[in-house]
């Protein structure tokens, strides 16, 4: 038992010495990590514009910019200065510009992509625009002749409620109530006739946009081809 005992006392010294031993060894790896950390510079201009190297940097230069030097005089790094406020809000806005600039770029892209996959030649964007044009022109010629109807319909309503009037004789709610739906029919459809005239208007202004494009861009393909022939 006893000699049990010591056989554990024994493992256990051993142990606590393999451990400090280990300690021992890597302390100086350790301390020389920390020393060359310890050992870069700093390097900075002062208030008179002079270069100064130092292993401390003063908070009042950091915002200024500086370089981190190692013990071999080598750049390490560069700090670039912080910005003011106002180049804060004038990068931002150059920023902003670069987005837009890309963004829009990536339209004209997709734009250019689905003009020459929907299309083939020029007639075929004309024979388009006319066919959309007609179908408008369709749906006005319709509503045109409901706006006839409805403004008949009005005027009979109108004669109804004057002659009424005429014979010292009260206008009924019906009526009224017509010549008021009548009313706001009329307005109803003389808006929806803006509006379709108006589409025609940019319908054409879309497809002529679309033929000059699409002409631009059988120009620079058929000048790529005649580069890559020559």
């Amino acid at each position: 038992m006893i000699i049990a005992q010591l056989m554990v006392l024994k493992n256990k010294t051993l142990f606590r010495s393999a451990t400090i031993n280990l300690a021992l060894c890597l302390m100086p790896l350790t301390v020389g990590i920390s020393a060359t950390q310890a050992s870069n510079l700093y390097r900075y201009k002062n208030e008179q514009g002079t270069t100064v190297m130092t292993r401390n940097l003063p908070a009042k230069y950091a915002k200024n910019g500086y370089d981190i030097i190692d013990k071999h005089g080598r750049l390490i790094k560069t700090v670039e200065r912080q910005l003011t406020t106002e180049e804060i809000a004038e990068k931002s806005k150059t920023d902003t510009l670069a987005k837009q600039e890309q963004a829009a770029k990536e339209a004209q892209e997709a734009y250019d992509i689905s003009l020459l996959k929907r299309f083939s030649f020029v007639s075929d964007i004309e024979a388009e625009q006319a066919r959309r044009v007609d179908e408008l022109k369709t749906r006005i010629t319709i509503l045109n002749s409901n706006l006839k109807a409805v403004r008949l319909e009005v005027d009979t309503e109108y004669l109804k409620a004057a002659k009424l009037e005429r014979n010292n004789r009260q206008v009924d709610e019906r009526i009224q109530g017509r010549i008021l739906q009548l009313e706001q029919q009329i307005l109803s459809t003389e808006a929806l006739l803006d509006k379709h005239n108006n589409d025609i208007v940019e319908l054409n202004k879309e497809y002529e946009r679309d033929i000059r494009r699409f002409k631009e861009l059988l120009a620079l393909k058929i000048k790529g081809q005649t580069g890559n022939a020559h």
